[in-house]
């Protein structure tokens, strides 16, 4: 998930995508992939959501917005843990997007 804001349309499908890379730059697929999406008013509207997998360490998770929701700023959260327990890395990527 870049960290660029990007704009959309009241009523507009929004995807929110993370792609996930070693350290050789080579895409894998985690344990788990969760997003969370918060309102312009701070409020939590998606809890802690399995994002879908599309290939081999890239996930989307589609927001549907409504014509009636509220124009601003949508915060997001994306946690990727890979492997369990005390050796279990984990990740987190924030950003969001802006209704219109």
């Amino acid at each position: 998930m870049a960290n660029e804001t990007k704009t959309f349309q009241l009523g507009e499908t929004v995807p929110i995508w993370c792609h996930v890379q070693d350290w050789d730059d080579v895409y894998i697929d985690p344990t788990s992939i969760k997003v969370e999406v918060w309102l312009p008013s701070g409020t939590q509207d998606i809890s802690s959501t399995d994002m879908t997998k599309s290939a081999t360490g890239k996930y989307v998770y589609y927001y549907y917005s409504e014509i009636t929701d509220t124009v601003g700023f949508y915060r997001v959260k994306v946690t990727v843990t890979d492997g369990s327990g005390a050796t279990a890395k984990l990740s987190i990527i924030t950003g969001g997007f802006r209704l219109q």
